[in-house]
């Protein structure tokens, strides 16, 4: 999906960061941690947090006009106004006609160059006419703003299961999306400058009535998916209950994020019976088998598919200044040597690229086809309000480890006899340290858990716990209930799955999931009914998942914390410890 096209839900929970952020810029910020504030919003959300990236090729009307393909950009803006013109998704009225209480809002131009995932190569210049959503108001011209967009466990569990399975993938993109659907309510735009629409150029006399939805609104992605889900449940189409952004019909499972979709399943005629009968009710296009999805790479193997970012990779070092050559350089084995602080003393940066924005860009390819890294970007993210050149170098040497190995990847190969397994550790109190012990965060624990399925990484997580863990049973225990909670909803999503898909095949009617932990005393806690005297003040919340233990839906086993995936994302770690752990988590 364009990062100028990102839900505008998703936009909306980032411009409500932004804003709280800032508001933490004083001194009390200092006291209840912006940086803590900042992590959660990067965990909760990578989705929304990407759309806040520096992107060279997204601009606006006046930046492109300086760029040495504006004339590529203008024909893109002579199309764009057609396609609205031709479509009558407005009527141009006198402004004095508008009802009272209503106002017109401003029309912006987003201009952007699409590349190739592959090669970085320009192949399309796209301008969008969008809304000024922020001029908006709630309950005049907008209601409801939420809007479903899938999970990545979800796109990596179902895409193993293809693998498995040898299914059908193919790939549609909706066509001028949002506009598709009518507005849910009337709403007046000004003409944009420097654009004719029927004969009348921008002046003060008259306004744009909106008759389909535009881009920018703060609900544009809610109406489309409304209007999407009406059509497609119109075609026989049923809604996941388990995840709002799926959709099934007979054999044929459908994906949706935003304007983007994957169709799979057993039966090819099915699925291209169905992007025929989409057609007919959508503009769309057919992209053929999956081979890139939202920046991704998803290369065939022999034995199953390779997820790949190389040309957010190239991006990421051009943006810091790390040379692809190493030269005579030593080879960085590792993304992180140490646990990060917050230097407040510290030395000021040096460097001038925007911090946040390599952050932000650091974390969509982390939890997209790199978690090796999730510690190392989780740390550094703690520290955008104030980063300083500790912070700075510890990101210039995970892009120096990121340059020796950015043709690397997620290697997906699905072993069925593995079925649903979770690997969870908590490091306790490990930010502690004694030149930093007046900052409460150094007394939280760090989590971290990796959810396999059929022995593919489909989910991982790394961030402070949230509340203060008073031994290293506790916090093994918290890290171990907050990876079962979210493993219990993907099992009860493939539950619903089952019973959907006819030919889906699994060797036991039941999905069950096996968690591995490596401290007794959480096993212990987790396994047996009594409380002790240490830990029997752990919160409810925590305790969920068991009677789904004493059902046998989960069983939780010892593992040596050599062999646990999770150490990975609680420390920095030597090579030795952590390349082995790469292997077995992402395959190289």
């Amino acid at each position: 999906m364009e990062e100028n096209e990102t839900a505008t839900s998703l936009e909306e929970h980032r411009r409500e960061m932004e804003l709280t952020i800032r508001c933490y810029r004083t001194e009390i910020a200092r006291e209840v941690h912006a940086e803590e504030l900042v992590e959660q919003c990067m965990t909760s959300n990578p989705f929304a947090f990407s759309a806040t990236l520096a992107d060279e090729d997204t601009m606006y009307l006046n930046q492109a006009k300086k760029e040495p393909d504006w004339k590529q950009f203008h024909e893109a803006m002579i199309k764009e106004i057609k396609d609205h013109t031709d479509g009558k998704h407005w009527e141009v009225v006198p402004r004095d006609s508008m009802p009272k209480g209503h106002r017109a809002m401003r029309g912006v131009w987003s201009m952007k160059r699409k590349r190739r995932v592959g090669t970085g190569e320009v192949y399309k210049w796209k301008a969008r006419l969008c809304i000024d959503g922020s001029s908006q108001e709630k309950g005049v011209n907008y209601w409801e703003t939420y809007s479903p967009v899938v999970g990545w466990e979800t796109i990596r569990s179902l895409l193993t299961l293809a693998i498995l399975n040898k299914w059908t993938t193919r790939q549609i993109d909706f066509v001028l999306a949002f506009p598709q659907a009518e507005v849910e309510c009337p709403m007046y735009m000004e003409i944009p400058k420097e654009c004719y629409v029927d004969g009348s150029e921008f002046n003060e006399k008259n306004v744009l009535l909106l008759k389909k939805n535009l881009y920018g609104t703060k609900q544009a992605s809610r109406v489309w998916f409304e209007f999407l889900k009406e059509g497609l449940l119109d075609i026989g189409f049923e809604q996941s209950n388990e995840d709002k952004a799926v959709f099934y019909k007979g054999e044929t499972i459908f994906i949706v994020y935003v304007d983007d979709g994957i169709l799979m399943g057993p039966n090819g005629q099915e699925i291209a019976d169905v992007i025929r009968t989409l057609g007919e009710k959508y503009k769309l296009t057919d992209e053929g088998d999956l081979n890139e999805y939202l920046g991704i790479k998803m290369k065939r193997t022999k034995e199953g598919r390779e997820l790949t970012q190389p040309a957010l990779i190239q991006r990421i070092l051009q943006t810091v200044g790390v040379a692809l050559d190493r030269g005579d350089r030593q080879e960085v084995k590792t993304p992180a040597t140490k646990t990060l602080h917050k230097d407040e003393g510290g030395e000021k940066r040096r460097l001038d690229w925007d911090y946040r924005s390599v952050v932000g860009m650091l974390n969509w390819l982390a939890r997209s086809t790199r978690p090796e890294l999730i510690f190392a970007v989780s740390q550094v993210g703690r520290f955008m309000a104030f980063p300083k050149k500790s912070h700075e170098d510890a990101i210039m040497r995970i892009c120096t480890y990121l340059r020796d190995t950015r043709d690397k990847g997620m290697i997906m190969k699905p072993n069925k006899k593995k079925g649903f397994e979770v690997y969870a550790d908590a490091d306790f109190a490990g930010g502690y340290n004694k030149h930093n012990a007046e900052d409460p965060a150094t007394a939280k624990s760090r989590t971290c858990y990796h959810i396999m399925f059929n022995n593919c990484l489909v989910y991982s997580h790394s961030k402070l716990q949230t509340e203060i863990a008073l031994s290293t049973t506790e916090a093994e225990y918290i890290c171990l209930s907050q990876a079962l909670r979210t493993v219990i909803s993907l099992m009860r999503f493939f539950q619903e799955l089952a019973k959907k898909i006819k030919s889906f095949k699994y060797k036991r009617p039941v999905f069950k999931c096996k968690a591995f932990e490596d401290n007794n005393g959480a096993i212990a806690i987790a396994t047996t009914e009594n409380l002790r005297p240490r830990t029997k003040h752990i919160n409810i919340k925590y305790h969920h998942f068991k009677r789904y233990v004493r059902k046998g839906y989960v069983t939780i086993e010892r593992i040596d914390t050599k062999d646990q995936l999770a150490d990975i994302g609680t420390k920095a770690l030597l090579p030795h410890v952590f390349v082995p752990l790469r292997k077995a988590l992402i395959g190289w």
